[in-house]
């Protein structure tokens, strides 16, 4: 279990907890501010200077002694924040990896508030490669937020989604080879629901790319079972990881599980139910990813 969840999950896992979907969270912490602020400035969060340092050659600094052991400290103090929080840097926004199967269960929450589920357009592709596309869930006060920033909705007018419509809008995300992202916004309230792919989804970029922890590893792992494993590759190309290559030596897929990210894509589309996923924490050494 991870920190997040000891700390806001109830007993369970953060993004498995209602309460963290609810409006009067929302208006204990001051989530519309928040959002307002965050919504109106996601563009600049990541380009803008910190402290004078600009994102510019991030990678070259991180790989400094120094300053970039420093610099991946500071980075991952203020996206963890949980007080003091300033919106226009993205304090306290990030998220986790999670399989369809938990996308469907937060939805039945997230569904329940007064602002309900809206498709917003995504950030990070807009930001990354200049698409417009709407697959972006927003739940509650980030769905009233964000539908009146006119640049997040579609010229047709709001995208406002029931609970069956939205799941049934994730299996088209999944079925496209999407990844399921959970986020908070701030923490600990859940605001939205991304279907993200790398290189575009700016999360899932720094952390594959920088190791920086804007999002962490679902609570699950990837496993192939070799005796139910004909060799189809028809999961190779879904893996957006690394973790899943074909082992010519076994004639079978084979998964690294210290890469695996554990989104269950390989597993939606193996033919044979040949790839399972095991809970995280029962793996030695992979816990808390």
């Amino acid at each position: 279990m991870c920190e997040w969840c000891k700390k806001h999950g109830a007993g369970g896992k953060w993004y498995l907890n209602a309460r963290n979907y609810t409006d009067d969270l929302a208006r204990e912490i001051g989530a519309e501010e928040y959002l307002t602020v965050l919504w109106q400035n996601f563009e600049r969060v990541y380009v803008q200077r910190h402290f004078g340092m600009s994102a510019t050659g991030l990678k070259r600094k991180l790989e400094l002694p120094l300053i970039g052991r420093f610099l991946r400290w500071f980075m991952e103090y203020k996206i963890h924040k949980e007080k003091h929080l300033n919106p226009r840097d993205g304090d306290g926004h990030f998220g986790q990896v999670i399989p369809i199967e938990e996308a469907q269960l937060l939805l039945n929450m997230a569904g329940q508030n007064e602002g309900g589920i809206a498709r917003v357009k995504c950030v990070c592709r807009k930001m990354n490669r200049n698409i417009d596309e709407y697959n972006c869930l927003a739940f509650g006060v980030l769905a009233e937020v964000a539908t009146r920033i006119p640049r997040y909705i579609p010229e047709s007018g709001v995208i406002k989604l029931d609970v069956d419509q939205a799941f049934d809008f994730v299996k088209e995300m999944n079925s496209r080879g999407r990844v399921h992202t959970v986020w908070f916004e701030p923490v600990p309230f859940i605001g939205g629901l991304c279907a993200c792919d790398y290189p575009s989804c700016t999360g899932l970029r720094m952390r594959r790319d920088f190791d920086v922890s804007v999002v962490s590893k679902a609570e699950y792992v990837c496993m192939v079972d070799y005796d139910a494993c004909v060799g189809c590759k028809t999961c190779i190309a879904r893996c957006q990881f690394g973790a899943l290559n074909f082992s010519d030596s076994m004639g079978k897929a084979h998964i690294n599980p210290a890469r695996c990210f554990g989104c269950g894509l390989c597993r939606d589309v193996c033919p044979e139910g040949a790839i399972r996923l095991v809970p995280r924490q029962d793996i030695p050494g992979l816990q808390g990813e």
